[in-house]
Formats: C-alpha cells, structure tokens, sequence
C-alpha cells in the first residue's frame, strides 16, 4: 500500500515525523569481554556476572577494577577514563594488555592497559605486569 500525500499540510508534517518508521540503527552489546595478555593467552568473562567498575587516579598509572560474580580483574594503565566511559556506554568486546615499549597511547581506543591481574575468591590466580 502506497502513501498517499496528506491532504492537510500538518498531517503531512506528523506522517513525516513519525518516529516509528526512522529508527536509530541497533547496536548489540558484546556479551563476554575477552582479556588478552601480551602472551597471546586470553581469558573471558561473561557479561551476564559483571557488577560494576571502579576507576581511580594513581600515581604513575591508573586503576580500573571491574568486578564480576566469581573474579575482580584488575587493570592499571595510562588514561583508563576513556575504557570506563566505554562500560557506561558499549561494552567493550576486547580488553589487551600491552607493554608501554611498544606501542603507544595514540592507538585507536585512546588508553592502554600495561598490568593486569585477575582475583578470584580472594586469591590472585593470574597477573601480567610490564617489565
């Protein structure tokens, strides 16, 4: 069936503006964040058991601690503000520690993580940290 255009000016103005058939294009959120060591091993956890995240100034290096049902994983890095923005937004898919020797900040996610440690139940089971 064809639209036909309203005979009345304003009508036209509502059909035109109609919300329901301009809809922003959807984006999916990633339901597990792949942590990916500088070795090339990776961990993953589901998004389904995470709780919150916690950033917070450092010294020399900035912390952001995401905390999920079963494990806190730790990351300490330069300008981590913009990856915790990204927790308030989309999710991020894909989280590398890198080493600072080589590559810099001004990659395209605009941070970089150089330590990282996993926590589960207490205890400290995995940890990469630069050297």
């Amino acid at each position: 069936m064809r639209h036909t255009p309203a005979p009345n000016p304003r009508l036209q103005l509502l059909r035109d503006g109609n919300p329901t058939t301009k809809r922003p294009a959807y984006v999916a959120q990633p339901s597990d964040l792949l942590l990916l060591w500088e070795n090339g091993e990776g961990d993953v956890f589901p998004y389904h058991s995470f709780v919150n995240a916690r950033f917070r100034h450092g010294d020399e290096l900035n912390v952001l601690k995401l905390k999920f049902l079963s494990d806190t994983v730790i990351l300490r890095g330069y300008q981590l503000e913009v990856l915790l923005l990204q927790f308030s937004h989309i999710k991020p898919s894909l989280i590398q520690v890198q080493n600072p020797r080589y590559s810099g900040i001004n990659n395209k996610d605009g941070y970089m993580v150089v330590e990282a440690t996993i926590e589960s139940d207490h205890t400290v089971s995995k940890t990469l940290s630069r050297t």
